[in-house]
């Protein structure tokens, strides 16, 4: 489907099939055809990486796991779960320094809040 619209808006033939691989390994880096795995297909990948760990996604992820309902040792478990991954997501290198910038800014965006969480937490639990 990507393809056929690609030659019909005359999309550099050169480039088809790096386009059309880049959105095949999106998700998982997997594919069910050949291509190269290079610098442009990787920044697709990880473009789709770096929108998961935005901002808006934050709090789509907070709103899906209830996170405002559960008691607070249940939110703890949480944050405390998320920092882990989060300091384990910072070694993740990217293909390209941009997508690297990017991806290392997000991260620390949510280091910082969940850190910042987990203080306040410290200060309820303390009372």
């Amino acid at each position: 489907m990507v393809r056929e619209f690609l030659k019909s808006i005359d999309y550099p033939k050169e480039r088809i099939q790096d386009m059309c691989f880049a959105i095949a390994i999106h998700v998982d880096l997997k594919a069910d055809f050949d291509g190269e795995y290079n610098a442009f297909t990787l920044s697709v990948q990880e473009a789709d990486n770096i929108d998961r760990v935005g901002a808006y996604r934050l709090y789509e992820t907070l709103e899906a796991v209830q996170f405002s309902k559960q008691p607070i040792e249940v939110q703890i478990q949480y944050v405390d779960l998320m920092l882990q991954t989060l300091n384990e997501y910072t070694s993740y290198t990217c293909a390209t320094k941009t997508v690297q910038t990017l991806w290392l800014d997000r991260i620390q965006f949510q280091i910082d809040y969940f850190g910042r969480l987990k203080d306040q937490f410290k200060i309820s639990t303390a009372l």
